[in-house]
C-alpha cells in the first residue's frame, strides 16, 4: 500500500475527528448562548407581572415595571439578532453528520492498515468521495464566527485520542 494514502487517510480521519469535536462543543455554547434571553425574558416577566399587579399595594411598582419591559424588549431583540436556537441545531447537526464520516473513515482505515492488497484506487476514491461529503457537511457554519481557540484545543484533542486508540499504527506520528 502506497505510504501517500496511508497518510491521506489518517490526516482525513484527524480532521473528521476534530470537526465532529469542533462542532459539538460550539453547538453547546449556542445553546447556553440561548438560555440568556429566555432567563432574562422569564424574570422581567416575572418583575413586570409583579409590579402590575401589587401597584396599589407597593408604591414603587411602576418604577419596576417600565425597566422590566425594557429588558423583556431588549432580550427578545438580542434573541432574534444572534438567533443563538438555529446556530445550535446547524452545529449538532454538523456534528452528529461528522460523526458519520469519521465512522467511516475508520472503517477505511482498518481496511488500509489491515490488508496489503486492496485496491489504491477503490480507497483513493472512497477517500476524496468521504473528504468531500466532510467539506460540504461543514460548510453549512459558515455564516458561524470561527472560534480557533477552539478548533485548536479540538484538534489537540482528536489527534491525542485517534493517537491513543490506534497505538498499534506506524502512523501515529504523522
Amino acid at each position: 500500500m502506497n505510504q501517500a494514502l496511508y497518510n491521506d487517510v489518517w490526516q482525513q480521519l484527524l480532521d473528521a475527528e476534530r470537526c465532529c469535536r469542533y462542532h459539538y462543543e460550539l453547538a453547546g455554547r449556542y445553546r447556553k448562548y440561548q438560555k440568556i434571553p429566555r432567563w432574562i425574558m422569564a424574570v422581567s416577566s416575572v418583575v413586570g407581572a409583579t409590579s402590575v399587579f401589587t401597584r396599589d399595594w407597593i408604591g414603587f411598582a411602576d418604577v419596576l415595571y417600565v425597566p422590566a419591559a425594557l429588558l423583556m424588549l431588549s432580550a427578545v431583540v438580542w434573541d432574534l439578532m444572534h438567533d443563538h436556537g438555529e446556530k445550535a441545531a446547524i452545529l449538532k447537526s454538523i456534528s452528529v453528520e461528522c460523526a458519520e464520516l469519521e465512522t467511516e473513515l475508520k472503517d477505511l482505515w482498518r481496511s488500509v492498515y489491515t490488508k496489503s492488497s486492496i485496491d489504491e484506487v477503490q480507497v483513493n476514491s472512497r477517500l476524496r468521495e468521504i473528504e468531500s461529503r466532510l467539506e460540504r457537511v461543514t460548510s453549512r457554519s459558515a455564516d458561524i464566527k470561527v472560534d480557533e481557540e477552539l478548533n485548536e484545543k479540538s484538534q489537540k484533542e482528536g489527534f491525542k485520542v485517534i493517537s491513543d486508540r490506534y497505538t498499534n499504527s506506524e502512523l501515529q506520528t504523522t
